[in-house]
This record gives structure tokens, C-alpha cells and sequence, in this order.
């Protein structure tokens, strides 16, 4: 089979189980590894959506910019999917974030925009509304915290994916909070298609330097985030997350981000609680990119 172009590789990434982190009998974690998208991170499915949304309402034209604020995954996914359709891209991103997300995006053809690393997140996006605003015969915002497709991307992708995957018998899908859009997206789905799957999200306390993660309470939260659609959210120090994440790669030969390295986190934690019970569970958490970046 010959695909059309490299945006039909996004999507149906593998779930895997792991094996040394936690060996139990009745307890099995495994990652949804969204490192196999083919621009890198889950952030690929969004980018998709979004840009493919904004076409079919007729709001992106040929001769409109893409404008987004991003801290590195969604820009990398805008910058691949705007190379392949053609579309000039604008991107707000704080100067903190990574070297290495910038270059990629820089490679894709995107134009770069650095706000203050000290305003953080919400300093890009203050930027991007505005220039949108005042520019909107310009640009196209695709306001990632605010549309409603970074929510379908992961109801008709991601959360279907996993219950195919696991053949329905995964008991706990657990989830960093960021965007919160994948949380969203697989909460939806699952109390739609397989109520009895329980989704776990995980924030940072406040004050926390998990880059691409936000804690609630401290920062804007995304219009798409909804608790009420979420079955728990529990809370991970920045250095649970960290050791995690080096877990993953000494344990497992998974190398991951620092958001995944909180996923698991949350996972171990669900599944302490399981064992304590005496109960029985298949816990699946989103590994959403590579440890490269």
C-alpha cells in the first residue's frame, strides 16, 4: 500500500504492555505509545483535526496564516500539517521551551514568535488573541484551548483506539492534564461506547515545571476542560513525574517525555490502590511523545 501523503500515518498508534515497572498477577499496566505518530506526538491527531475543521467551515483559505500559541507538540503537529497542505504558520510559544521543539518547527517551515518564558503559556496565548483579533483578515487562530476539535480528535481516534485495543477489558485510561483536550476526547468516548472504563486525569501542583502540563488553579483553564466529564483527577509532584519518566527508559526501553513519566504516576497510583482492594485491573495511560524533544 502507497499512503496518499504522511497525515494518513497519523493515528492507530500501538499500546503495549509493561512488564518490569510493575510485575503483579491480576494487575497489567501498559502505554499507548502516541511517540508513533508520524510528527512525533499526540499532538499530531489535534493539528489534524483542527486544520481539517477550519478548511470544511471555510474559515482557512489558501491565502490565510495559521496562527497558534503552542509549548512545543501542537506546533510541531501544526508546523508538518501545514508543510503538506501548504498553509503559512505563525506560532506563539514562550522562549523557555525546548531548543530542540523549536528547530523542528523552524524545519517545517513554521515562523516563530517567542513571549516572555516568565508569562509562561498564558503569555502566548494573550499574544495570538491578539494579533488574531486585530489582524483577522491575516490570521487563523486555532485556539487548540478552545475548539472543539482537539475534543473529536480523541473521541473518534484515540479513546476508540484503546477500547479496540484492549478488546473493552481495560478498567482505567489515565491522562496528563494539559490542553485537556485527549482527557476530554477519551472521557467522551468512553462514557459513550464503554462506561465501565474509568478516566483518570493528572495535574501538577501548582508552582510545578512539568513543561506542557498545567495545573488548573494557576493558569487559564482551557474552555474544553469540563472535571465534571472526568471519573478522578489526582495530583503528582514534579519529581514523581521525572523518575517515572526515567522508569520508563532504564525499565521498559520506553524513552519519554516528562508528562508520561506524570501518567504513569497516576497509574501506579491506581493501580497501589487496586492491589490493596484485592482487585483486579488493566490500567492504560497516554505516553504522548518522545523523550528527544
Amino acid at each position: 500500500m502507497i499512503h496518499p501523503n504522511i497525515l494518513s500515518l497519523i493515528g492507530a498508534t500501538p499500546v503495549v504492555y509493561l512488564n518490569r515497572v510493575f510485575p503483579h498477577p491480576r494487575i497489567r499496566l501498559a502505554t499507548k505509545l502516541e511517540a508513533q505518530n508520524v510528527g512525533g506526538s499526540i499532538k499530531d491527531r489535534v493539528a489534524l483535526a483542527m486544520i481539517e475543521a477550519a478548511e470544511a467551515s471555510g474559515e482557512l483559505t489558501p491565502d490565510k496564516t495559521v496562527i497558534e500559541a503552542t509549548s512545543g507538540n501542537t506546533g510541531v503537529g501544526l508546523a508538518m500539517v501545514c508543510a503538506v497542505k501548504g498553509y503559512k504558520l505563525t506560532l506563539l510559544m514562550p522562549d523557555s521551551a525546548s531548543e530542540e521543539r523549536k528547530r523542528i518547527m523552524r524545519a517545517f517551515g513554521a515562523e516563530l514568535r517567542l513571549t516572555p518564558g516568565r508569562l509562561g503559556t498564558d503569555g502566548a496565548i494573550e499574544e495570538a488573541y491578539r494579533l488574531a483579533r486585530e489582524e483577522p483578515q491575516t490570521y487563523v487562530l486555532m485556539d487548540q484551548f478552545n475548539n472543539p476539535a482537539s475534543i473529536a480528535a480523541h473521541f473518534i481516534g484515540t479513546g476508540q483506539e484503546i477500547i479496540a485495543q484492549t478488546e473493552g477489558r481495560a478498567t482505567h485510561v489515565v491522562v496528563s492534564l494539559g490542553t485537556s483536550g485527549t482527557a476530554m476526547g477519551i472521557a467522551k468516548r468512553m462514557k459513550a461506547s464503554a462506561p465501565h472504563i474509568k478516566v483518570v486525569a493528572v495535574e501538577p501542583y501548582a508552582g510545578h515545571k512539568i513543561q506542557g502540563l498545567k495545573n488548573m488553579q494557576e493558569s487559564y483553564p482551557p474552555g474544553i476542560y469540563d472535571k465534571r466529564a472526568l471519573d478522578r483527577i489526582v495530583h503528582v509532584e514534579d519529581e514523581e513525574a521525572y523518575e517515572c519518566a526515567r522508569r520508563l527508559a532504564r525499565e521498559e526501553g520506553i524513552l519519554s517525555g516528562m508528562s508520561a513519566g506524570a501518567a504513569l504516576a497516576g497509574a501506579l497510583r491506581i493501580a497501589g490502590e487496586l492491589d490493596a482492594a484485592g482487585e483486579e485491573g488493566l490500567i492504560v495511560f497516554i505516553c504522548p511523545d518522545t523523550g528527544e524533544r
